[in-house]
């Protein structure tokens, strides 16, 4: 199955958000969308989601027109926002129940709390740890049958290590399953799980490249001969007596090879970064 979004902009009143989006997925694949703060990120996820229509442009799946007809699709895509959307006077076994109820999910959700290390049942979920209500997110994102989507919208946020380890270890056993994984993050870390990454700059995506191809081309910056210098990693092998200072971010990499103008075109940058 393709999923494919063609020039996809979204505006609210004068401001647009998203411009010129031009995606492609397939099942199984998992891909990190890296950018600041009001980069676009979430908004391509709603849309992605069928949450938000976008003002312009076509979100296909298998050649099937998502915008005309998303109820199709959206009882297929599981959603785990940044925040996540708990009955906060509600107990953590009652917001499960009430997510049961609402999925149609025929598991016991009991099972999810062992997975997910979710270690209250009476307790109201305003008074849990941030780290615990995302792994309450994240199981009710199991509730959804059959998933062909998973989102995350800043997934391993101020979150604890075990926490965060759970989250990529969902992140691959869905991959492997065939779902497509889209997360948005400023966590680089992500990297690691992930087969491609997007990088949106101002509404704008600038960067789209398989994993491998990004790690080729990720700098380190090094002190060698009393100076320090990029290189990049992949040129390390064939250095001798050097030390690492530090491996520079994706993002950073890309704009010390670009020059600094991160709103450069796909095609332009691949260029420029050889």
């Amino acid at each position: 199955m393709e999923l494919k979004l063609q020039n996809i902009g979204k505006r609210y009143r004068k401001e647009w958000v998203l411009r010129d989006i031009n995606l492609k997925a397939r099942d199984g694949e998992v891909i990190l969308i890296l950018g600041q703060n009001s980069a676009g990120k979430s908004t391509l996820l709603k849309i992605l989601g069928t949450v938000v229509k976008p003002t312009v442009g076509n979100y296909e799946i298998d050649g099937e027109d998502i915008l005309k007809s998303p109820s199709n699709i959206r009882g297929r895509i599981s959603f785990v926002p940044e925040d996540p959307p708990l009955v906060p006077e509600l107990s953590v076994d009652e917001n499960l129940e009430f997510y049961s109820w609402l999925y149609g999910y025929k598991g016991d959700f009991h099972s999810l709390k062992k997975r997910f290390g979710i270690i209250f049942s009476d307790k109201p979920c305003r008074y849990l740890s941030k780290g615990m209500k995302q792994r309450m997110s994240l199981a009710i994102s199991q509730m959804i049958v059959d998933p062909l989507i998973l989102l995350l919208d800043e997934p391993t946020n101020e979150l604890d290590l075990e926490t965060v380890a759970i989250t990529k270890d969902l992140i691959s056993e869905m991959a492997s399953r065939g779902v497509m994984v889209f997360i948005a993050s400023h966590d680089e870390d992500l990297v690691s799980v992930v087969d491609r990454v997007v990088i949106l700059e101002g509404g704008r995506k600038v960067f789209d490249a398989e994993v491998n191809e990004v790690m080729e081309k990720r700098l380190v910056e090094i002190e060698a001969d009393g100076e320090r210098k990029y290189v990049p990693s992949k040129l390390l092998t064939e250095m001798k007596n050097y030390k690492v200072v530090r491996i520079v971010g994706i993002r950073e990499s890309l704009e010390l090879k670009t020059g600094g103008d991160r709103h450069k075109n796909f095609i332009q940058t691949q260029r420029e970064m050889g």
